[in-house]
C-alpha cells in the first residue's frame, strides 16, 4: 500500500541563523519513533536526526546530517563519530545514514563499511 501522506519523523531547526536544519519525512502508515540526537546538532558545523523504523524482519535506523559550507569540518566529524557511536551501541539492526557533503550521499552499515553512492 502506497500513501501521499507523510509526517515528519524527526527534525533539527536552527534558532541562531535563520534558513536550515534538517528533517526526515517518513510515510504515515509505518510505525516509527523519533530518536533524540538534538544534543549533537550545533548550528552550521553539524545539523543532525534520527528516526527508528519498525519492520516485521527488524528495525532500521535512519540519521541525516547536514554541515553548511561555513561550518567546520574538523568538528563535524568528531561530533559525527560520537552520535553514530551513541547510535551504534543502541541498537542491534542496520543504521541508514543519508548525508550531504560536497553532495555526497553516504550509506552507513552497521559494519561500519563506508559505500559512496
Amino acid at each position: 500500500m502506497v500513501s501521499n501522506k507523510y509526517t515528519v519523523g524527526a527534525k533539527f531547526c536552527r534558532k541562531a541563523h535563520k534558513g536550515g536544519g534538517v528533517f526526515i519525512l517518513i510515510d504515515e502508515n509505518l510505525h516509527f519513533t523519533n530518536i533524540n540526537i538534538d544534543k549533537y546538532s550545533e548550528e552550521r558545523d553539524i545539523e543532525i536526526c534520527a528516526i527508528r523504523v519498525y519492520t516485521p524482519a527488524c528495525q532500521i535506523v535512519v540519521v541525516t546530517v547536514c554541515r553548511s559550507p561555513t561550518g567546520d569540518i574538523t568538528n563535524f566529524l568528531n561530533i559525527l563519530e560520537t552520535a553514530l557511536d551513541k547510535l551504534y551501541k543502541n541498537t542491534t539492526n542496520l543504521i541508514y545514514v543519508v548525508t550531504l557533503i560536497s553532495i555526497i550521499l553516504v550509506i552507513v552499515k552497521k559494519n561500519r563499511n563506508l559505500t559512496p553512492r
